[in-house]
């Protein structure tokens, strides 16, 4: 897991392994439990240079809780998803 804290932004690159062209549109969503908080946390946009994806700016989560971030491209013409989960810490509680 990534840990990202409360008021803190960061923004990620995924680099793919491999051989194929990614495409030039991939999206990302950012879920809070079972609920779409992509609205919510995560700005600006995606862009591709080669096979590393940089991915949107993860801002503003609430501490004491997880998310898991899913980003969608295509790898050589096929579909590819990825996904990666994201603690954001409850500050003060130890």
């Amino acid at each position: 897991p990534i840990l990202i804290y409360p008021g803190q932004s960061i923004t990620l690159q995924v680099v793919v392994s491999g051989q194929g062209v990614i495409g030039a549109s991939p999206t990302m969503l950012m879920y809070k439990g079972t609920a779409d908080d992509s609205s919510n946390v995560l700005a600006n946009s995606m862009s591709v240079s080669g096979r590393t994806i940089t991915l949107k700016t993860i801002t503003a989560l609430a501490g004491g809780s997880e998310y898991i971030g899913y980003i969608f491209f295509t790898d050589a013409g096929k579909n590819t998803a990825r996904y990666f989960e994201v603690i954001c810490p409850k500050l003060g509680v130890y």
